[in-house]
Order: C-alpha cells, then structure tokens, then sequence
C-alpha cells in the first residue's frame, strides 16, 4: 500500500501510554467539505457524513449507502439530536434540515447565510449559525428566537467583522466564536448579550468546546486557546514545534481527550486537564507526535460507544474518511 494514500495520524503519546497504529483501511467517499457526525449504537458506531452535492451518506465498516438526498447545496453543518437517533444538517443555501424517524423536515424560511454552525440542547432544541444571526428552533424546525451578535461600539464598527463561526451551549448560556477572533456571551432567557473578549483582527474561531460542566475551550485558526468559564479567562497557543505554524482546520472532544486537525493532514491529542490546569511563563508542550504531512482535514468527530470506546472520525480534502477507535484499556487500532 503506498504511505502517501494513508491518512497518518500524529498520536500523542504519554509517558506512561503509547497509543499504536494497528490497522488500515480505506473509505473513499468523494471529495468537498465534509462534515461528520458519530451516531452511536451499542458496540457498532454508525458515521454520518455530508457531502458537497448536498447528500448525507452512512459509514459502517466498509459499507457506504446514500441515506438523504437534498438536491441542494453543499452541506456546511451536522450535529446528532439528544433524545433518539435522528439529526440535524444545514447546508451553503441557508437551508436547515431534521432527519428523524425515516423522514425529512426542512426550514420555512433560509438562514441569512450558510449554516456555520450547529448546537442541539437536552430538549432538542436546535441553534444555528447564519452570518451574525444564530437562531434558535424546536425540534421540527419552528423558529422560536433569534440571537445578534452584531452590534458593536462606534468606536469598533469600523474594523470588528460580526460572522459567527463556532457556538456552544451550557444551561441558559449561549457562547459565540466570531469569525474576527471574538467571543460573545447571550443569556437564552433574556437574550441580553455581553463581551467575553474583544480581540482587534484576531484569527477566526473555528470551534468552542465543553470540556467539563462550567469550562469551555475556544480554539482559534492560528493555535490560540483560550480556556474561560463563567468566572475566569485564560490564554494558551500551541507551541510552535508541535503546530509547525500550520493553521487548524478542525477539532472534537471526548471524555478526557481533545484532537486538533490541521491543513497539512496532521491530528493532535491532548488531555482536557493539561488546557484546565495554570500554565507558567516557560515553554510549555504538551505534546508528542510525528507530524506526518497529507491532505488537510477538514472535520472532526468524536464520541464515546457504549462498550465504553471511544472513536474518532475525520474527514479529509482528498475525499477519504479515516476513523481511529481507542480501546478501553487497550491501545489504538485505526482505519481509513
């Protein structure tokens, strides 16, 4: 098998835990943006995959089926509802769609631009991103709420860009990554919005990840982390060894872990509790990998199987899906 048409992960290994390679295989699925999304079953992880000609396909194994056919656009956006096996997609029209018990249900009415974005609550109530709107729906896609992360002070207007790229949810608190480096803070109830950092031409947020009940971790294009909670606000950037300078492109979290995908094709793992804990003025590391350059990658996915596995899904510009699953206890096997 030639090396080149492999997707190398770059593992992270501990001192203590050495995560192998062990086995390969390919899954082509065509090329464009493609967004994932784990659907978890028993043992057996189900993965959802959206395609540039506006298609939903599924993964299992080997085996890849067409399973929605919007006829529209590319799709922009996937995420997995909370209470049953169905989802929720947005594509590059505007369009947001539910999948659930066998049948599709569209929006009414187009976002006010691509779907960027998408967050699903305990209840299934689903917020998605349109340029600075996010709005928030029901379950079958009633639009109840909108939220703006527009509005600026006079003395910004003239250089703040308002896009939202990225969003999160915790109880009755909504954080926006704008596409200017910033974040934003809305109250779900009184849709009152605050600053949680201003950032003059930062680089674009591209996720904002839970990684415990009241801490959060916003990841930005050029490496920048910065951990935040209610309370509190912490700066972190990868040290320049390990990201080689090489922009993000994706990142997903799972219990304790957190994997960073970058344009030359490389993935990082870092543990949740090394991004918790204070860093000091030295250098700081956190990791160790061998960063093999390939295609870019452009999504990631996560989730943990109820054998207590936990498996990592991405997808990548050349067109091909790679997945790596972590044994309980056991190490790494990982297949394309």
């Amino acid at each position: 098998m030639n090396i080149t048409s492999i997707l190398l992960f770059s593992l992270l290994f501990y001192p203590n835990e050495i995560f192998s390679l062990l086995e390969w295989r390919n899954v082509y699925i065509g090329k464009g943006r493609m967004p994932c999304c784990v659907i978890e079953t028993k043992t057996k992880q189900s993965i959802l995959v959206g395609t540039s000609s506006g298609d939903i396909i599924q993964v299992e194994d080997d085996l890849v089926k067409p399973l929605v056919s919007t006829r529209s656009a590319p799709i922009w956006s996937l995420q997995h509802l909370q209470n049953d096996d169905g989802f929720v997609f947005g594509d590059a029209s505007g369009k947001l769609y539910v999948y659930r018990e066998q049948r599709l249900i569209s929006s009414s009415e187009r976002l006010s631009g691509w779907v960027r974005a998408i967050a699903v609550d305990m209840n299934d109530n689903i917020y998605a991103v349109g340029c600075n709107i996010v709005t928030k729906f029901d379950r079958n896609l009633n639009a109840l709420k909108e939220f703006d992360a527009g509005p600026s002070t006079a003395k910004e207007e003239s250089w703040r860009r308002h896009d939202v790229t990225a969003i999160s949810l915790c109880r009755n608190r909504l954080f926006c990554g704008l596409v200017d480096g910033s974040l934003r803070e809305f109250d779900l109830d009184t849709g009152f919005m605050s600053y949680r950092m201003a950032k003059k031409k930062g680089s674009r947020i591209i996720a904002i990840l839970r990684i415990s009940n009241h801490r959060f971790l916003s990841v930005a294009r050029d490496g920048g982390l910065m951990s935040f909670s209610t309370s509190s606000l912490q700066q972190h950037q990868f040290h320049s060894s390990v990201s080689d300078n090489t922009p993000l492109t994706a990142v997903t979290s799972v219990r304790n872990l957190c994997a960073f995908g970058t344009a030359r094709g490389s993935l990082f793992f870092i543990e949740q509790d090394t991004l918790t804990s204070s860093f000091d003025d030295q250098e700081h590391d956190p990791f160790l990998s061998n960063t093999q350059k390939t295609a870019a990658i452009s999504s990631l996915t996560a989730a943990q199987l109820d054998d207590g596995n936990l498996v990592f899904a991405a997808t990548k510009s050349d067109g091909y899906l790679s997945v790596a699953i972590k044994q309980q206890e056991k190490e790494y096997s990982v297949i394309k």
